[in-house]
């Protein structure tokens, strides 16, 4: 079995596996209220299953699921903080929605599908802040679904950044410029699109890492930035809330 047959097994179609659980996110049910007991037995086989899950994956695909996961209890914490001015919760549609715009704002940051302009410089701080919005609300996403889901939709996403990265690398390995623009053309247009084609926000969010990545070459830009950004930006967006912003 090769790799990509062995990452398959575990990755769910993202939106699907949403949805099928929606009613649960919403509508909590009385059965939350467990025993001290009873959640101690259901974390410990939550991280026995995570065990079991991560063992099948490649290094790579546990690395960004590890990265990842990482960031979580940060953006807990914003929303923390967040929710304290807020009558009700956002719901993941509510997340994904601010996710899409932050998006669209990461892709015209970078800009150089813009044929219409003749001279173009990438500011490296402009699109890793805009990066790192589309971070806090990706994770915020997450927090929003039940544990089980929430991992396997991080190794769906981890798994389909992996593939991706070697896919359109090894294809555009002599124009990368080229690749940054397709990809921007792609993900900008997905919603066009049917079938196989069609992208999903984990995959949307996938791709803006690896386009960002190689549009910011020069910089030697990864996952250490990735992850820098967004520790900056949250703290930013947590003095924002203490100041009614």
């Amino acid at each position: 079995m090769n790799e990509n047959e062995q990452n398959n097994e575990v990755m769910p179609a993202d939106a699907a596996a949403i949805e099928e659980n929606q009613e649960a996110i919403d509508q909590p049910s009385d059965n939350e209220e467990t025993s001290d007991n009873e959640e101690q037995n259901e974390q410990s086989q939550e991280e026995e299953q995570s065990q079991e899950e991560k063992q099948s994956l490649s290094p790579e695909v546990i690395e960004v699921v590890n990265n990842f996961s990482s960031l979580l209890p940060i953006q807990d914490e914003v929303n923390s903080e967040i929710g304290k001015k807020l009558e009700h919760q956002p719901s993941w549609r509510e997340y994904i929605l601010a996710y899409n715009c932050e998006l669209y704002e990461a892709l015209n940051a970078i800009g150089t599908w813009k044929w219409w302009k003749h001279s173009h410089v990438i500011e490296k701080d402009r699109v890793l802040d805009e990066v790192a919005d589309c971070f806090a609300f990706i994770l915020s996403a997450f927090l929003s679904i039940e544990p089980e889901t929430r991992l396997n939709l991080m190794i769906n996403f981890a798994s389909r950044y992996v593939d991706f990265r070697h896919q359109f690398l090894d294809d555009y390995k002599d124009n990368l410029d080229q690749l940054v623009r397709d990809l921007i053309v792609f993900v900008g247009t997905a919603s066009e699109l049917q079938g196989d084609e069609h992208l999903t926000s984990l995959d949307s969010f996938a791709l803006l890492l690896i386009i960002t990545e190689i549009a910011l070459r020069d910089e030697n830009i990864d996952w250490d930035d990735f992850i820098y950004y967004y520790k900056r930006k949250s703290k930013v967006n947590i003095k924002r809330q203490k100041e009614n912003y």
